[in-house]
Parts: structure tokens; C-alpha cells; sequence
């Protein structure tokens, strides 16, 4: 191999660095919103506080890098391309379906690709960690939180039962002798787990030298959170029912914070310390003066496949502008569901239930009555969906959780006389009153619960144009049978999506709409 001179070295590592930068600075611009959006929710949800931190750490890991990083040969990567492309896609794919999750992951991780890109393989192999560090950036995690916050109740039970407290369980609910503890979101330990198992990647990178011994260490800093707030929650439980009520709500508030986390941290790695690998020398300890020169067979640098990359990302703002110049004119909806056979109404709403459906085009909720059984109709229609504006997002919700709680929830078919539709049966509870809230999603003339079928059917729906969709739900008193709420949809099922599928399509005429039969 040719060895370069230092000169020839230095003018290749700056063309390659002012290549790099303006490309990083046109993938700024082209996804300018994405980044804003991600940058909100670090700002607005304290969960993801942490996500400030990851670009400096990454930045200061690879500047430790630094001299290891000179010895590299740059050689420009056109493998890249095809994976920059894939990602651009499923950025398109992810904004088209109103997935921010996957638009956000789509972009971070274009980052680390277009660094493999301009600065080529072996260069971007040294600084692998800290590339895939960047990750820990997107705002992810929070579809955990109804599975942590039953992991934790079920703890709390299993650990007050080794106490011989009387308790009684309901839900994310646990009731002792004068009290009533909840397990909220904001107690299900998901900023805990997310925080420690960013800390713990980083930990395992910096102390282990083998692999193996690595992915043990992350695992364990996935399981050793979610223990440690069970055990949390029922310390706070069994300081209210033998100390004092009083010391316990303190207890609460100062061991949330930042005490009980950095216990946590501190205990995480002190068992790290113990199997951490020794300390080995680093390219970063030699003298710059005793290493050798570089050496590569590539005597020049080619600018072919940033070009490419650069195009590409030049056409991600351009169609984004041509969509919305496509995007149509929200115009005044008109919408009623007639009663039908013996039922009567539309009557004015009664039992607050208080579901919240952000900026829907269309909000409809009116109760029915049959033989002196009352139910209650509720439609939240998204004729064009835009950023804020969704039929799946977490702010959406089918019941007020401050006025309300949840008691049990579970995905059934429900019969009718034209088939089965897939429904998600709540119920909730709030002072002596239950309701039981049947829930579904429907575009055209599909019906769904998961949120994932929901993207495809609205993907199918319209492939080209803007998403669109209702979210539709019955609320009844646990005194109606499943029956008589089959017997109201089948009596109204016809006329009720006819109504929604001329929402959309209003020239068009109505198909043949039925459910999927069992």
C-alpha cells in the first residue's frame, strides 16, 4: 500500500469533514419539523428530559476517538445509498401513516448512515457506539406504560401479601384499611427504566471489552428498574399504612425525584464496577509523534454518492411542500344517525363520560333509548389527518383518567346481524357509577382496534392522498347486556358507516357494507 503524506492526509480529512457538514446541514433543513417536533417533546415531557444530554456524549465519545479516527483511511461508501434510501422511505411511509415514532427514528438514524456515507466503512466502524448512541435521542417507550404500570400493582400486591396486610386488588388499583393507592403513569417507573437503560449502554461501552458480557449488563439495566420501583411503590404504601400518612406523601415526592434515581444509578453501577473488564491502552494514551502513518490504496475521494444523498434529501422538503399544496379544503360537515327500529332519539348526553378526540373534524355524541334502556353514541371523524391533528395519538383518549378509573379492559368480537366486529370493552368506574365503553376504529369499511391495522386500513384507504378515519364508541350501563348493545349496532350499522363513507367520499355511491363474518 501507498502511504499518504501528512499534507495529503490533512486536505482529504478536511474535504471529507466540509463534505459531511453541509450534507448534515441540508438534513437539518429537509427535516427541520421532525427534529422540532422531537426537540417539543423533550421539552414537554419530563420522561425524555434526559434526550438534551445524548448529541453531546456522543459528540465528546467520539472526540475521544480523535486520534484513532486519523489512522482511518476515508474512503467515501456508496453502500450507504441504499440504506439512506430505505430510511428515506419509511420516513415518507411513517409521515403518511402519523407514525412520529417512525419518522423520528427514521431520521436520527440517517445520521449515523450518512457519517458510513461520506467518511466511508472503517472510519465509521471506530465510532460505531457513539453513531448508534444517537438513538437514545427519539422520544420512545411510552406504549410501556400500561404493562409497567401492571407489573408494578402485581409486585406491590405479591410484596404487601408477604407483609400480611389485607389488600384488596382492582385493576391498577390496591385497597387497604383506610386508602386507596393508584398506579398512575407517572408511577409505573418508565422514566426510571428509560434513563437507566440509556445510562447502562453507556456504562457497558466504557467498562466491558466483550459483547457478551455487555448485553448482560443492558439487560439487567432494563430488569433492575422495573424491580426497584415495585419495591418502591410498596415501601410508600407500607410507610402510609405504620408510620404516618403525612411522611408518606413526602416520602413520595422526594424519593420520585432525583434521590431515589440516583440511588438507583449509584447501585447499577456499583454491580457494574465489580465485573468491569480492566482498563486496557487506548490509540488516545499514545503520543501522536509514535504513531505511524496511515496507509491506503484510495488516492482520491469520491463525491458521487454525497450527491446522490444530497438530491435526495433536497426532494424531502419539495414533495412535503407539494403535499400540502394537495391538501384539501376542510369544508362544513353535516352528519346525524337516525334511530332505528324501536330505539328513540337523538337525546342530549348524560353520562359524562368525557372522551377527547384532538381537533377531529367531526365530534358527534348523542344517547339512545330503548324500552327504558338508555346507551350513548360517541364519533370523533378526522376528515384529512395533519401534524396535531390524528385518530391514533396519545392524547386521544376514550374517558377522563382524572375523574375516571379503569377497571378492567379486553379486546372481544362482538355479533351482529351482519357479521362480527372487533371491539375493545372498557370498563370504568367514577364514585357509584360503571359504564361499559365499546370501542373501534373505522375507515371506509374496515373496523379495528389495533393501532397498527388501523395505519394499514387507512394506508389502503387513501395511498396517496391525506388519511382519514373514525373513532367510534358506545357507552352503556354495566345493567346492558352485550346483547342488547349487538341488537342497537345491527339495527343502526348500515345506515351508521354508509353515513361515515359519504363523509369521504360524497359523490360516490355507497357499496354493499358490511362486517367480517365470523
Amino acid at each position: 500500500m501507498a502511504s499518504l503524506s501528512r499534507d495529503t492526509r490533512l486536505s482529504l480529512a478536511t474535504l471529507a469533514s466540509v463534505t459531511l457538514a453541509l450534507l448534515l446541514l441540508l438534513w437539518g433543513w429537509a427535516f427541520s419539523r421532525t427534529l422540532a417536533e422531537m426537540v417539543t417533546v423533550w421539552q414537554t415531557v419530563d420522561t425524555f428530559a434526559h434526550c438534551f444530554f445524548i448529541a453531546p456524549i456522543a459528540l465528546f465519545l467520539i472526540w475521544q476517538k480523535r486520534v484513532e479516527l486519523s489512522l482511518q483511511p476515508l474512503v467515501s461508501e456508496p453502500r450507504a445509498l441504499i440504506v439512506l434510501l430505505l430510511l428515506t422511505f419509511t420516513w415518507a411511509l411513517s409521515q403518511r401513516l402519523g407514525l412520529q415514532v417512525g419518522m423520528q427514528f427514521s431520521v436520527v438514524a440517517m445520521l449515523p448512515v450518512l457519517v458510513w456515507l461520506v467518511m466511508g466503512t472503517q472510519w465509521s466502524y471506530t465510532v460505531c457506539f457513539p453513531l448508534l448512541f444517537l438513538l437514545f435521542a427519539v422520544p420512545f417507550g411510552e406504549f410501556l406504560i400500561p404493562s409497567l404500570q401492571y407489573v408494578t400493582a402485581l409486585m406491590c400486591v405479591y410484596l404487601l401479601q408477604l407483609t400480611s396486610m389485607p389488600i384488596y386488588q382492582e385493576g391498577n388499583y390496591i385497597l387497604i384499611p383506610g386508602a386507596t393507592f393508584e398506579v398512575a403513569w407517572t408511577c409505573s417507573g418508565i422514566r426510571y427504566l428509560i434513563a437507566t437503560f440509556c445510562l447502562g449502554n453507556l456504562f457497558a461501552y466504557l467498562n466491558f471489552a466483550h459483547f457478551k458480557k455487555r448485553m448482560l449488563f443492558c439487560l439487567f439495566a432494563i430488569v433492575f428498574p422495573i424491580i426497584a420501583n415495585g419495591v418502591r411503590a410498596w415501601s410508600i404504601i407500607m410507610i402510609y399504612y405504620h408510620v404516618d400518612t403525612r411522611i408518606a406523601g413526602e416520602m413520595d415526592h422526594i424519593i420520585y425525584g432525583w434521590v431515589f434515581f440516583g440511588v438507583l444509578i449509584f447501585s447499577l453501577f456499583a454491580v457494574g464496577r465489580w465485573f468491569a473488564d480492566p482498563l486496557e491502552l487506548t490509540a488516545a494514551d499514545l503520543d501522536k509523534e509514535d504513531i505511524p502513518q496511515a496507509s491506503t490504496n484510495q488516492q482520491g475521494y469520491s463525491c458521487w454518492p454525497v450527491c446522490i444523498s444530497a438530491l435526495m434529501l433536497l426532494a424531502i422538503p419539495v414533495s412535503t411542500w407539494l403535499n400540502q399544496q394537495r391538501m384539501p379544503t376542510p369544508q362544513q360537515i353535516h352528519f346525524s344517525v337516525a334511530p332505528q327500529q324501536s330505539w328513540q332519539g337523538p337525546l342530549a348526553p348524560s353520562f359524562n363520560w368525557q372522551a377527547k378526540f384532538v381537533n377531529a373534524d367531526l365530534i358527534w355524541h348523542q344517547g339512545f333509548e330503548h324500552h327504558g334502556q338508555r346507551l350513548e353514541l360517541y364519533i370523533a371523524w378526522y376528515q384529512s389527518e395533519a401534524s396535531g391533528k390524528e385518530l391514533i395519538t396519545f392524547n386521544n383518549r376514550l374517558y377522563n383518567p382524572e375523574h375516571w378509573r379503569l377497571l378492567e379492559s379486553q379486546h372481544q368480537q362482538l355479533p351482529l346481524a351482519v357479521g362480527v366486529i372487533p371491539v375493545l370493552r372498557s370498563v370504568v368506574t367514577r364514585h357509584t357509577q360503571e359504564l361499559q365503553l365499546f370501542s373501534w376504529y373505522q375507515v371506509a369499511q374496515k373496523s379495528s382496534t389495533g393501532t397498527l391495522k388501523t395505519k394499514l386500513n387507512q394506508l389502503l384507504a387513501a395511498p396517496l392522498g391525506p388519511s382519514f378515519g373514525a373513532a367510534i364508541v358506545v357507552a352503556a350501563p354495566l345493567s346492558l347486556s352485550e346483547e342488547d348493545i349487538s341488537a342497537f349496532l345491527s339495527a343502526h350499522w348500515q345506515p351508521l358507516v354508509q353515513s361515515l363513507y359519504h363523509l369521504q367520499y360524497p359523490s360516490e355511491p355507497s357499496p354493499l357494507l358490511t362486517a367480517r363474518q365470523p
